[in-house]
């Protein structure tokens, strides 16, 4: 699988680097934010992967619109109508879109909302944890954890060090608290997860598609 990443100075597109030649899974060219993909040639490539500013998406996927191959979207913080694009390029060709592109975190949201139907008339709070340059707060896992969890679920959002991402799910009942925990221990869960995404979305149809699709269909 050959893919261009957008972000490539960045974090998380140097953890991208260090995949690259895994499981056959190659780079073949690269851009950073401020320069954008628009300033690159036509590069014959399988898919899009962008780690990147919301700032950067608008391009990629008009990059991927015009050539007609997958975009997965990797980057967070978006407005409401950046999002809207993402949404309406969906409708051209496979986009893969996630807050979180880590398995762990999907699943702690389909449980989350397994044990929100068992305890219907628990309270529920989010606490999510991020390193302390993350911009956003709360980050798009705790939001979407929220869309799933009903708007009675505070969040709480707690910006530390250079912790990779944590996500606390708690439900609070008289006498008893249950506490789901997802902890991601290295940032190459996110790259290895978008590579996984990558590869889900080289045979689809226009579409959106999120974690949980890989989640449900594996």
């Amino acid at each position: 699988m050959r893919a261009l990443i957008v972000g490539i100075s960045g974090v998380m597109g140097r953890v991208m680097q260090r995949l690259a030649g895994q499981n056959d899974f190659y780079i073949v060219a690269g851009c950073d934010s401020k320069t954008g993909i628009s300033a690159l040639r036509q590069v014959d490539c399988d898919v899009v992967i962008e780690f990147a500013a919301p700032s950067a998406t608008h391009d990629t996927l008009a990059y991927a619109v015009k050539n007609r191959i997958p975009a997965v979207i990797a980057t967070t913080g978006h407005s409401q109508s950046r999002t809207e694009e993402i949404y309406a390029a969906a409708k051209e060709i496979p986009v893969f879109f996630d807050s979180n592109f880590s398995l762990g975190a999907a699943a702690l949201a389909a449980a989350a909302k397994t044990v929100k139907k068992l305890l219907p008339s628990a309270d529920v709070a989010i606490v999510e944890t991020h390193r302390a340059g993350k911009k956003d707060a709360p980050g798009g896992t705790a939001k979407k954890l929220k869309a799933f969890l009903g708007n009675d679920a505070d969040i709480f959002s707690v910006r530390l060090g250079d912790e990779r991402g944590r996500h606390d799910v708690i439900f609070s009942l008289p006498d008893q608290a249950l506490v789901l925990t997802h902890k991601a221990l290295s940032r190459e869960a996110f790259a290895r997860g978008a590579i996984t995404a990558a590869r889900y979305v080289l045979d689809k149809g226009a579409g959106l598609y999120t974690m949980e699709n890989i989640l449900y269909d594996a």
